[in-house]
């Protein structure tokens, strides 16, 4: 393949997550004590802080078939089943997929809640998440996009209504913007992002994500060439060095490659926009953020 330098121009800005969604309808409890006139049954529902981009799933509402991982804790102990209980997403609503937690006899309930569900998982260490590599697929990108949801304030006391709980996206997400001014047929195109960390750990009882892990790797991202300008992958909070290739666009005629010139940190709960301009002469880059001017380097290959 041939070496010569061409033009791509290159965005990158990073933007802020946009305003939370307002919470959502609650449920009724199924069952009341009669002493205390409140449902024994602990019922949720949710809601999801969005984030910025068009065609991509899970922007502000759990997206139908993700299994939830839902902890209860009550006196520094899970409740029956409660610890790391399976459960459906049901439109706004939260289904157990087995039997639902009741309210303890006294005090309230500390809940934690994360997407998508892992097996194995505890509430107060540092678990082992990774996104996937391929995420070409809807199941792929749903699998790597981590997200975590508590109430407004824990622990939560007793009520007949559902517990809202307010989720959050935990993985950075990078968009990838395709202009093709260019005779070059990338309807059937892969879009690569290259060169980065893909496992991390998360505590659900503080919200931490941990520091990117283990070796880098290509992931697939999301894309739909043919009829959209646009790819996406959930990404490992970390921070990318420079001179790495972090973006390529493997077509049947030619690789396209994005380096970068500076570092970049990719953040958690952050979407970063990278826009490619595919010239019919050359190719240049400009990687930029809000805060710093980052230029990149391209090759075609």
């Amino acid at each position: 393949m041939s070496t010569t330098m061409k033009k791509i121009h290159l965005l990158l800005r990073t933007t802020l997550l946009l305003v939370a969604v307002p919470w959502l309808a609650a449920c009724s409890s199924d069952e009341l004590d009669p002493l205390t006139g409140h449902g024994n049954t602990i019922s949720l529902t949710t809601s999801l802080d969005g984030m910025r981009g068009v065609n991509v799933l899970q922007t502000t509402q759990l997206n139908s078939g993700v299994k939830v991982g839902v902890f209860g804790i009550a006196g520094g102990s899970a409740l029956t089943n409660g610890d790391n209980s399976p459960y459906s997403v049901s439109g706004s609503a939260l289904r157990a997929d087995g039997t639902a937690m009741e309210w303890p006899s006294n005090g309230g309930v500390t809940l934690y809640a994360y997407a998508p569900y892992q097996t194995g998982w505890t509430y107060n260490n540092a678990n082992v998440f990774a996104v996937a590599q391929d995420q070409s697929t809807d199941a792929g990108y749903l699998d790597s996009d981590l997200v975590y949801g508590v109430p407004t304030s824990n622990p939560v006391a007793q009520t007949a209504d559902a517990v809202a709980l307010k989720f959050k996206h935990q993985m950075a997400r990078l968009e990838i913007v395709i202009q093709n001014k260019s005779d070059i047929d990338i309807s059937n195109a892969k879009v690569l992002v290259s060169n980065t960390k893909t496992a991390t750990t998360f505590n659900p009882s503080t919200g931490v994500v941990g520091e990117a892990t283990g070796d880098v790797a290509d992931i697939t991202a999301l894309a739909a060439l043919g009829t959209s300008t646009a790819a996406y992958v959930a990404l490992v909070p970390q921070t990318v060095a420079a001179g790495t290739v972090l973006v390529q666009l493997v077509s049947d005629e030619k690789t396209f490659q994005v380096r970068l010139a500076n570092a970049v940190t990719f953040v958690s709960g952050k979407s970063y926009t990278l826009t490619v301009r595919i010239g019919s002469d050359d190719i240049d880059s400009d990687l930029n953020d809000e805060d710093a001017s980052m230029p990149a380097q391209s090759r075609d290959n």
